[in-house]
Order: C-alpha cells, then structure tokens, then sequence
C-alpha cells in the first residue's frame, strides 16, 4: 500500500503543480486585444522619396504621424497600428505641399472581416506623381507583434 500512496502522491504534485503553470499561460489567450487602424505605404515610382503621412480624428488630434524613406517599387506594408477614430489623413512627398484625404470607411463587418479598417496609400501608381487611398480591412491588433 505504500506504494500506491506514493504513485498517488506523485501524480498529485505533477497534476496541481502542471494545473498552476497552465494557470499563468492561459491568461494571455483570454486578454481581449484591441482592433487597430493601419496605413501600408507603396512607393510605386521609379525614384526613392520621403512620403510623410499624418492621421487626424475629426477634433484635429493627430493619431498616428509618420515619415518613410522608400526607395523606387518598394512598400512599408507592416506599420505600426494605432487606434482611434480617424478623418482624414494628410500625405506629403518630399516635403511638397501636403494632399488631404477623408479616411475611407470600407465598413468591414459588412465585409464579414472582423477589422478597425485602414488604408493602402500609393504614390505614382497609375499617374507618376499621384497619391491615391484606398480601403483595407486587414485585421490588426494594437498589441500586434509583427
């Protein structure tokens, strides 16, 4: 009968002691992570140039501002997320008088995509110095590590 009582204790230490480690790592899963807005950048012209981009909700508060080197037929594609409730976003190229645009609203649940929605801003796609904004509804997270 010892035995058993040791066999028995034995899997009880490994159970309870196997139960707390799982305790601290299934946390994590249950955290909510919140959907973010993401603005990918592609610089589909033959030439490198400095595309600066600033999103602003409605009230004028920036949300997220960025400056991006990109040489000729390249793209910034995982930028850093943010949340918030944009209106517009203002693009400059090469320090040029900056364009403003309204913040597409592609409504993504429609779209059965669970998304906070963000945009694709290409320069020099059909046009040579143009800047066009599209609708994404990839799903980012703000917590994303990419």
């Amino acid at each position: 009968m010892p035995a058993v009582w040791s066999r028995r204790r034995l899997l009880s230490v490994v159970s309870l002691s196997s139960l707390s480690i799982l305790a601290g790592c299934s946390l994590n899963p249950l955290r909510s992570r919140q959907l973010a807005h993401e603005v990918e950048v592609f610089n589909y012209s033959d030439r490198t140039h400095n595309i600066h981009y600033q999103v602003e909700a409605a009230d004028g508060t920036i949300l997220v501002d960025h400056l991006y080197r990109l040489e000729s037929n390249t793209a910034r594609e995982a930028t850093e997320p943010f949340v918030g409730t944009p209106a517009r976003i203002a693009v400059t190229i090469d320090g040029e008088k900056p364009e403003t645009f309204e913040w597409p609203q592609p409504n993504c649940d429609a779209q059965g995509v669970r998304s906070a929605g963000g945009v694709q801003l290409a320069y020099g796609f059909e046009d040579a110095d143009a800047i066009e904004i599209s609708p994404t509804c990839e799903t980012v997270y703000l917590s994303d590590d990419r």
